[in-house]
This record gives C-alpha cells, sequence and structure tokens, in this order.
C-alpha cells in the first residue's frame, strides 16, 4: 500500500498518515486506503512490459567478437567471417530491434490515446462550467478567467495529440467518459469541426511539450533509418562482394548508431511507462475530486427545471454558433475559383458552390447541411448575407444568455454551490501541474 496518496477534495498530494489536508478536507480511512490501493495498481501496470532490450543489449556486446581478422591468406577465409558475421547480425540483431522500435511505437499511440481521454475530460468539465453554469457571455472576473485557461489548455493539448498521432474521432469512440455524467464526446467533437484543431495543428511556435515529443520520438525514428542501411547492407550476397574488408567498414559504420538507437529506445520506454503512470494518476483525480465536488453539483442543475428549460431552449443557439464557425473554418480553405464560373452565376451560386467545395475539403458538408436541416434554414445569398446571419444570430445569442441568466442564477443550484464549483480549479492546477512535470 503506497504512503502518497491525493486529496479526493483538492487533487493536492497528501500522506496516508496526514489526518488533515491543506485545503481542510479529512478524508476517511477507507477513503485513503482505497486511493492507495488505485494508486498502486496504476504504479504496479508497465505498458512496456516484455520488450527486447536485454536481447539488443547482449547482441551488442557480441558484435565485436565477429570483427575480421587482420590478415587473411585466402579470399575465401574472409568472405566466410564476413558471411558469419552478417548472418548473426540477421538472426540476432535486425528481429530484435526492429520489434522493439514496432513496441515502443505502439505503446506510444495507445498512450496518445489516455492523454486523449484526460484532455477530454477537463475539457467538458471547464465547458460545462463555462457554459452552462457561469455563462459563457458573463462579466469577466477571475473566477471565471482561470477556468477558460484550463479549457484553453486541455483544447490545445488534445487538438495537438490527435494531430501528431493522426487520430480520429472513430478512435476514440470507445472511450469511456460516461462516469463525468457530461457529454465530453460532443466537447471533442466541437473541439476538432471548429477551427481549433487546424489552427493548433499549423502553430510555427515551438514549445517545451513539442520539444520533448521530439526527444521521446528520436529513438524509433533513428531505430527505422538505421535499421533499413543496415537490412540493405547485409541483404547482399557476401559471394558478389569483391573487397569484403571494405563491405566490413560500411558496415561497422552502419552499426556504430545501433548504440545511439539502443540508448534512444531504452530512454523512450522508460519515459513512456513513467507518462503511462503520470497520466493515469491524473485521470484518477480528476474522476475522484469530480465525483466528490463536480457531480452533485451538475446533477443537482440538471433536475431543476428552470435549467432544464433553459438548456432546451438554448439548443438552436448552440446549433448556430456552430454552423457559423464550420462556415468560418470553410472559408480560410483556399479553392481555384473559375473566372467565367463567377461571371456568368449569380452571387449566391457562386458563394454556395465554393462553399460546398471548401466544406468538403475539411470533411464538414454532411454535418453543415445537417444542422440547415435542424434549423430549417436556407443557403446564405451572398457573403455578405452570411456575415449578417452572424452577427444577428450572435446578437440574438446574447440576448437569450442574459434573459435566462438573471433567471438560473437565482436558482438553488447555483446560490448554494457558486464556491465548490469555484474551488475545482485547484483540482484542474493540480492536475496540469502533474503532466507537465
Amino acid at each position: 500500500m503506497l504512503n502518497l496518496i491525493f486529496c479526493s477534495n483538492c487533487g493536492s498530494p497528501s500522506k496516508l498518515s496526514d489526518e488533515t489536508c491543506k485545503c481542510g478536507n479529512k478524508m476517511s480511512l477507507s477513503e485513503k486506503n482505497g486511493i492507495s490501493d488505485k494508486f498502486s495498481k496504476i504504479e504496479s501496470f508497465k505498458l512496456i512490459t516484455k520488450s527486447p532490450k536485454n536481447a539488443v543489449s547482449n547482441a551488442l556486446k557480441k558484435i565485436p567478437e565477429y570483427t575480421l581478422d587482420k590478415k587473411y591468406y585466402k579470399g575465401s577465409s574472409a568472405k566466410r567471417d564476413y558471411k558469419t558475421k552478417v548472418e548473426f547480425i540477421k538472426d540476432n540483431l535486425i528481429p530484435q530491434i526492429t520489434e522493439w522500435k514496432n513496441i515502443v511505437q505502439e505503446a506510444d499511440t495507445i498512450l496518445a490515446k489516455d492523454k486523449v481521454e484526460l484532455y477530454g475530460r477537463i475539457l467538458g468539465i471547464t465547458e460545462f462550467i463555462i457554459n452552462d453554469y457561469f455563462g459563457q457571455f458573463r462579466v469577466k472576473n477571475n473566477d471565471f478567467q482561470i477556468f477558460e485557461e484550463y479549457r484553453d489548455f486541455s483544447k490545445y493539448e488534445l487538438s495537438k495529440v490527435m494531430h501528431d498521432y493522426n487520430i480520429e474521432l472513430d478512435d476514440i469512440q470507445t472511450t469511456n467518459f460516461e462516469t463525468i455524467g457530461i457529454d465530453v464526446f460532443n466537447s471533442i467533437s466541437d473541439t476538432l469541426h471548429n477551427g481549433s484543431f487546424l489552427e493548433l495543428a499549423d502553430k510555427d511556435k515551438i514549445t517545451d511539450s513539442d520539444l520533448k515529443k521530439v526527444k521521446t520520438e528520436v529513438g524509433a525514428a533513428i531505430a527505422g533509418e538505421v535499421i533499413k542501411g543496415i537490412t540493405n547492407m547485409v541483404s547482399q550476397n557476401s559471394d558478389a562482394i569483391r573487397n569484403v574488408r571494405m563491405a566490413d567498414s560500411n558496415l561497422n559504420e552502419k552499426l556504430s548508431h545501433i548504440s545511439n538507437v539502443y540508448s534512444s529506445l531504452r530512454i523512450e520506454e522508460q519515459e513512456i511507462n513513467k507518462n503511462k503512470q503520470l497520466f493515469d494518476k491524473s485521470d484518477a483525480i480528476i474522476d475522484t475530486c469530480y465525483i466528490n465536488i463536480l457531480k452533485p453539483v451538475v446533477e443537482e442543475l440538471k433536475k431543476d427545471q428552470t435549467y432544464i428549460l433553459y438548456e432546451n431552449e438554448r439548443i438552436p443557439f448552440l446549433q448556430k454558433q456552430n454552423k457559423i464557425e464550420i462556415e468560418n473554418q470553410a472559408l480560410n480553405v483556399n479553392v481555384q475559383i473559375s473566372f467565367w464560373s463567377c461571371l456568368l452565376s449569380t452571387a449566391k451560386s457562386n458563394f454556395n458552390k465554393y462553399l460546398k467545395e471548401r466544406l468538403q475539403q475539411i470533411d464538414s458538408f454532411e454535418d453543415y447541411n445537417l444542422l440547415n436541416d435542424k434549423l430549417k434554414e436556407k443557403k446564405h445569398s451572398s457573403l455578405k448575407a452570411k456575415k449578417l446571419y452572424e452577427t444577428n444570430s450572435l446578437e440574438a445569442f446574447i440576448e437569450f444568455e442574459k434573459e435566462h441568466r438573471n433567471k438560473l442564477k437565482k436558482i438553488p443550484a447555483y446560490v448554494n454551490n457558486y464556491k465548490t464549483v469555484v474551488k475545482f480549479n485547484e483540482v484542474l492546477k493540480q492536475v496540469k501541474t502533474n503532466i507537465k512535470k
């Protein structure tokens, strides 16, 4: 049983022997033991358990035994020894290091999906707090802005991971987000379809996170190139090699990079296992603290008739904002425009023809049409009409929020839980600190 656990109220590190957390929370012995057991299971699990690391290390140690003699009286003897060396490399080094590279890459992809799950939870929780509890158009204050910061952080990291690892929405359909009782999957879908994904993917500023990512990828990248080079050399027929010593010298030069590959893969394996524990622990903190602090508030809010009415009446406003965001993302895409088509067709025809092409390029044509069907709206007559639609829709949404927010701020679920909701930022702060170490 682990001595170091976390507080179920604020997420801060705590000792099993501590009676009270610095936030004032007192946990029962059974609750502390439960958290300790959870952390013990996380620490005992390794994403990479059986890798050919030792086999590669042993093969590298044996390669000097296959060094060619300084003198040969017969060319056939040199070819024989070279062939023996090549066979050893083919049988004992290339398969093992190739397997190791594949294991590391597969584990890295699994870890990426774990990251998506955690960032998705943070995104879903913060968006609910901002949009449903505070109201997204409210006057900004410190309580509100801190959740915006964590929302933007999770949105950035989520988009980046899904871009870097080429993860699609279908790849995370089976992810269990149900425990927090918020439509997290919908938040992720909106993030990827409403501009953030492409904007973040094209960023040109290199961050510490980017540098760490490059460092952890270098093992697999080097391994792929070195293995390819060595494989090409040892696949040659030794009987056809005229200058055995030159061939051996070239092979040794390639093999000299293997020690770098070995070190890089070993470091990457350690990093993956360490980060797996880090994200699993952060996931446990989010889930435990959410269930203790926020879930009762969410459930109380969702049962309130004033909120239920607000949530239902808000749907078309959200759909319009979603439609606008998809249009704006599409209009940033360059398409080839025909001069004669523009000249001979109406403004409405031209606008919608090229909008369709752009929507198809960002895989949003069907989503866009579905929104139009739900809203029972027609196509825009021009770019000017689209901009007017955007302005009017936003103004109507702001007025709607003002009217309902005044009512929502008076219901018990809001009045009695304000401080409880605000203090959840301490949990998010702790989780962000953990995963950015």
